[in-house]
């Protein structure tokens, strides 16, 4: 076979050509990103990693770098607006009408009775950026590791007489997950309608390897959907997840916080020990917006309404003494509310913060606004884990940890196992517990839901588990980050420097 002096320069017409294709599309995604209107530290990260590593860089972007919250979020909060609006949403809870009428009383006098200037504040802010009306009367139990929850869960579940709806980041096919299994697919038998939302990227095994665990429970007659922002390009999902952990049962009860379904959540897995986290149970109208929140996800996954009054229940009298507001943000929504609530609190702080996450990796506004009440003589104390379990996101949040320290807050490493609750307190009076994690993820990318806490005798529980966590910390010494390793020390700086874009 000849090899011809045309084919020659054929081939390097072809290979010339695709060179330009590259750099036309690396220069234009260049653009792209400099126009967006990010965080600078974000574009100067994207673009350094297209400068650097032209081929990797082009992939990640494709795959973790489009914006959705700007691109989705107007056209999604168009929608959402015409289904909270819609006639037969209304007819089931018209949370328009009770959005209106808190903004009127949190304005009368008769709210002071209730709030305080600065609660008033922070609740009126979450009005207006995520319509979610703050509720009283709620009755709430306080879980702070996986065992007891699950087993409250199930028997909650095992009491079902009408409807269950769950939205998960992790469900696992282990002992955990077919027990919880097993006990859905009873109740479906039983006649209960049995709703799922799962996030496909932590629930991926079920997708690839042990499909039988979700067919199982279709073949029950249980509806379960993947949380995916665009169906059809599944690529651009991989970044966005649904990190939500949530259940309803009969419109009557209501799960949320960190507990995902899995064995290592009843420290069944030797890496991690005894998990330690935090997950709340409500009874009352706090139960309502969460409701809302999951009808509304469904909604936006499968197109279809289910906004019926029996699925809402009328809360008479109070359940107990707990002020909860439900606060969901993603980039299905149109304002980074979580984030919004933990800038304004952290900023109004006189006397205390107190935080529990994780990973802590917080953009330069949130870290200014910790390090501002830190020198202002806040007492700021971080609890953190002392085993990683993912290494960037772990020696990126070491970074800022020390930083931190250096200045005065308190940073506390937790000794006993793994700590993975997601908890802020601030100066006895308001308090945040649910999903979110101290870092841009949670803020800005992922679908989150927490529930903040305004009323005394909660937040007195939530800071006596605090300072029982403290048993089992030990203090960091700031000067040891001085005395790392270069080899350290540079691992921890190349993480951070990678921080807006993890």
């Amino acid at each position: 076979m000849s090899f011809s002096v045309t084919d020659f320069f054929s081939m390097t017409d072809f290979y010339s050509g695709a060179v330009f294709w590259f750099w036309l599309t690396l220069f234009s995604i260049a653009v792209v990103i400099f126009f967006e209107r990010r965080n600078p530290s974000t574009t100067m990260t994207w673009l350094l990693l297209l400068i650097l590593l032209p081929v990797a860089g082009l992939v990640m972007y494709f795959v973790f770098g489009e914006n959705l919250r700007k691109k989705n979020s107007k056209k999604i909060q168009k929608m959402k607006d015409a289904l909270l609006k819609a006639d037969d949403t209304r007819a089931a809870y018209d949370l328009v009408y009770q959005i209106e009428e808190q903004k009127k009383w949190l304005d009368s006098e008769a709210s002071d009775a209730f709030f305080n200037r600065d609660d008033k504040q922070a609740i009126r802010l979450l009005l207006n950026s995520g319509n979610t009306p703050v509720t009283m009367g709620n009755d709430l139990k306080i879980f702070e590791e996986g065992i007891s929850k699950f087993e409250k869960l199930l028997e909650d579940i095992s009491k079902a007489e009408k409807h269950i709806h769950m939205e998960y980041y992790i469900i696992k096919d282990d002992n955990m997950g077919n027990r919880l299994r097993e006990a859905l697919i009873e109740r479906a038998r039983a006649g209960v309608k049995i709703k799922i939302l799962y996030d496909p990227i932590g629930c991926y095994p079920l997708l690839i390897t042990r499909r039988h665990f979700f067919g199982s429970m279709r073949a029950e007659g249980i509806e379960i959907f993947a949380f995916m922002q665009d169906k059809r390009l599944y690529y651009r999902n991989i970044n966005y997840r649904n990190h939500r952990k949530i259940a309803i049962i009969d419109g009557k009860v209501g799960y949320l916080g960190g507990i995902n379904i899995g064995d290592e959540y009843v420290h069944e897995d030797p890496r991690f020990g005894f998990w330690r986290d935090t997950h709340l149970r409500f009874e009352g109208n706090a139960v309502v917006m969460l409701q809302m929140v999951f009808l509304q996800d469904w909604y936006h996954r499968t197109g279809r309404s289910e906004f019926r009054k029996s699925y809402f229940h009328v809360f008479d009298e109070p359940k107990g003494p707990t002020t909860v507001q439900i606060v969901a943000s993603g980039t299905d929504s149109e304002h980074p509310t979580i984030y919004q609530s933990f800038f304004y609190n952290i900023t109004h702080a006189q006397q205390s913060v107190y935080i529990q996450s994780p990973y802590f990796v917080p953009d330069e506004a949130l870290l200014m606004a910790l390090k501002s009440a830190v020198l202002s003589g806040v007492d700021v104390k971080i609890m953190f884990p002392g085993i990683p379990d993912h290494f960037t996101v772990y020696h990126a949040s070491q970074s800022y940890l020390s930083e931190i320290a250096e200045l005065g807050a308190k940073v506390y490493i937790y000794k006993k196992g793994f700590i993975h609750s997601k908890v802020m307190m601030v100066d006895h009076e308001f308090a945040s517990v649910g999903t979110a994690n101290m870092d841009v993820r949670s803020f800005k990318i992922n679908a989150e839901i927490n529930a903040l806490i305004y009323d005394d005798e909660t937040l007195c529980h939530l800071y006596d588990m605090f300072d029982r966590d403290l048993r089992n910390c030990e203090l960091l010494d700031p000067d040891v980050y001085l005395k790392k390793t270069i080899r350290r020390r540079f691992v921890e700086g190349a993480c951070r420097l990678f921080s807006p874009i993890l």
